[in-house]
């Protein structure tokens, strides 16, 4: 059997123009399917029936695929489907991707203005990512994925995220300009496979107690934030931790012996106790009032500090640093 008139065949190599009258475009080096602007569910559900693409992975619904408003119900022929790439406003039929048993990852872009309740229905999925600038709150259900280990949310005007303590497979949590979004929600220590959390100009005012005491996260990344201080600390498998932001008070307990990369920003006067000898870079722009010696021993290193403080240095200390350390003579 050969492909209707209306497919265009993806050559391994080149970079051909592609026909006119050209409604589906299959990628078989990647087992893909990708609508054209005038692709409609018919074409796609024609295209199913040969059975030519019943080994397809990944189905991408563009901007520009204004006519695919929805799946059709033969997409249940396409057992290894394991992805799904919606970026059109025009689609509306999300319980046609909620029914896609083996699905893995989910793409949902910015054009998107809704994401509807019934993604928990997606047991399988392990990959998230909500890149929506018009989606402003997420379905409940999102928390009951049991197999999701990444979630990302990019540019959503969401003020909260749902209950996330059924994602007991979680590994990296990462927002990205959720300007709204002011507090993690509670419950993010009980993810027992959670290593990173990671926000990027999202202006959160606080850590939660519980992700504090976190005893498997491996990575904390706050950059752009509002955190002006830390809760007690105790990290034992913690090795990044980057708080680039207004950061001024260090709590009473501060525990993170992994240690192995440090970005801290331009408002805190002293370093917590950091393990030198686990540490592999450490960058720090505050004016530190006092400075460890045994800092020199790191590899890469950038640290500004108090005249006072450089001062109090022994001069084979400054030499241990050398050009590492600045005195903030200002």
């Amino acid at each position: 059997m050969t492909f209707p008139p209306f497919v265009f065949v993806y050559p391994p190599e080149g970079n051909p123009e592609i026909p006119r009258g050209t409604r589906l475009l299959w990628y078989p080096s990647i087992r893909e399917l990708s609508f054209s602007p005038t692709g409609t569910t018919e074409h796609l559900d024609e295209l199913i029936a040969t059975g030519l693409v019943d080994d397809a992975e990944s189905i991408r619904i563009s901007d520009f695929a204004k006519k695919a408003v929805r799946l059709p119900d033969s997409i249940a022929r396409l057992t290894s489907l394991r992805s799904v790439r919606i970026e059109t406003s025009q689609f509306a039929d999300w319980p046609g991707v909620y029914r896609i048993p083996t699905l893995r990852t989910l793409f949902v872009d910015e054009k998107v203005a809704e994401l509807p309740d019934g993604i928990g229905q997606l047991k399988a999925l392990e990959e998230l990512t909500i890149k929506g600038k018009k989606i402003a709150s997420l379905p409940e259900d999102l928390g009951s994925l049991p197999n999701l280990r990444t979630l990302v949310i990019v540019n959503a005007p969401i003020t909260h995220l749902p209950d996330l303590s059924g994602l007991t497979a979680l590994q990296t949590l990462r927002l990205v300009w959720t300007k709204k979004l002011k507090v993690l929600p509670d419950g993010l220590d009980t993810l027992a496979a959670l290593e990173r959390v990671e926000t990027d100009m999202v202006p959160l005012t606080e850590i939660p107690v519980g992700l504090a005491q976190h005893a498997n996260l491996r990575a904390l990344v706050i950059r752009g934030g509002k955190v002006k201080k830390l809760p007690d600390v105790s990290w034992p498998q913690l090795r990044e931790l980057e708080n680039f932001g207004p950061l001024k008070k260090l709590p009473k307990t501060f525990e993170a012996p992994a240690l192995e990369h440090v970005v801290l920003g331009d408002a805190l006067p002293a370093l917590p106790p950091l393990p030198a000898d686990s540490l592999q870079s450490l960058d720090v722009n505050a004016p530190l009032t006092s400075v460890d010696p045994a800092l020199a021993s790191v590899n890469r290193l950038r640290l500004t500090c108090t005249k006072q403080a450089y001062a109090a240095l022994s001069d084979d200390e400054r030499e241990a640093f050398g050009a590492r350390l600045r005195a903030a003579w200002a």
